[in-house]
């Protein structure tokens, strides 16, 4: 695994008109990326925010996400958590904080040595990033 895919990234695929560029990369690396249990929780948010029959929807395609992912779909765990603590101490962290779920999916990103694929490569200060969007 190589690559930790950001909320944007997977939401992306779901869209009916996803963007070229993104999804040509996500076809192409697949199977070297992970899928953080952080933007599965992000989008679950956004399934319970809409209204019948999109919820439902939206549901049944992310509970077969959660299924199908196995051990690609990556906990905040201990490890991260210790990454976490290191991570949001840096100076540059602390003197532009990111959102709290996008610092939790940058410390599974460095706990795993992974890249985050992500369009707000900014969001993601200290962290290694790649935009697939581009």
């Amino acid at each position: 695994m190589r690559f930790l895919l950001d909320t944007n990234v997977v939401s992306e695929a779901a869209k009916p008109r996803p963007n070229a560029k993104c999804l040509n990369w996500l076809q192409a690396h697949s199977a070297a990326s992970g899928y953080p249990s952080l933007a599965l929780a992000e989008r679950y948010q956004g399934a319970f925010a809409l209204a019948e029959p999109e919820r439902q929807a939206m549901l049944d395609e992310l509970q077969a996400v959660a299924a199908e992912a196995g051990e690609s779909l990556l906990p905040f765990d201990a490890k991260s958590a210790k990454a976490w603590g290191d991570y949001v101490n840096h100076p540059k962290v602390k003197s532009q904080p990111p959102g709290v779920i996008d610092s939790l999916i940058a410390a599974i990103a460095i706990a795993n040595g992974l890249t985050v694929a992500t369009r707000d490569t900014d969001h993601f200060p200290e962290v290694d990033v790649i935009n697939p969007f581009d």
